[in-house]
């Protein structure tokens, strides 16, 4: 079976689609899981309420861009209006607009989990070849002279200067846009997983049909 995004469009002739497992949600923890589970064979079907916004869909717009991939259009707030809700509503989640930075989880920060909230099996050791996985299959690495802007360099020239210590920001530059507000979807589901399809601009709300998930035998 080969992995498929299905837009609206393509569903005006379906009716039935069978899985063994079904996924609420394409951001990073349904698309990780997803993948892992259809590499290890299983056919995995993602339900995504948001739309799918690959690169060439994207216009470099903020106002029309936020608006398609941000829950609520981006005007989301706390029941007093005192803090902004942003999230994601698209295939990739969140993901695709956190600016491509991507940080391991600080060791400070997994001992606060297992020391505070009593978390196991996420110490840095424990994890460690879980973060060389991703920063391999997205080709994550300190960002290069090319990518900087001349804030960038400025910055750059002046902490050397000052003789103060700084690094690049290790960054997924591969499939990144050099402006805009938004970069990529954090695994390409689309071309790396092997039994995997997503359902998008699909929920209760705007579609008028039924997905019939039955077991595989």
């Amino acid at each position: 079976m080969q992995n498929t995004i299905f837009e609206y469009g393509d569903y005006e002739n379906m009716h039935t689609a069978t899985a063994q497992v079904c996924i609420i949600g394409s951001g990073c923890g349904g698309a990780t899981l997803g993948k892992k589970l259809s590499d290890a064979g299983i056919d995995v079907l993602i339900v995504e309420q948001g739309g799918y916004y690959p690169s060439h869909k994207m216009d470099q717009n903020e106002l029309n861009m936020a608006g398609k991939l941000f829950g609520d259009r981006g005007l989301g707030a706390s029941h007093d209006g005192g803090n902004m809700l942003v999230y994601g509503n698209n295939v990739g989640g969140a993901s695709v607009h956190y600016w491509a930075d991507s940080y391991r989880t600080p060791t400070e920060k997994l001992e606060l989990w297992a020391n505070k909230y009593g978390i196991s099996n996420h110490s840095e050791n424990d994890l460690q070849a879980a973060f060389s996985d991703i920063e391999k299959n997205l080709h994550i690495h300190e960002a290069t002279d090319e990518y900087f802007n001349p804030i960038n360099s400025l910055l750059k020239k002046t902490t050397e200067q000052l003789t103060w210590k700084g690094h690049r920001v290790p960054r997924l530059e591969s499939t990144v846009r050099n402006q805009g507000i938004v970069c990529k979807v954090v695994y390409t589901m689309r071309n790396r997983a092997k039994r995997l399809r997503i359902f998008q601009a699909c929920s209760s709300k705007v579609v008028d049909y039924l997905l019939m998930l039955k077991p595989l035998n």
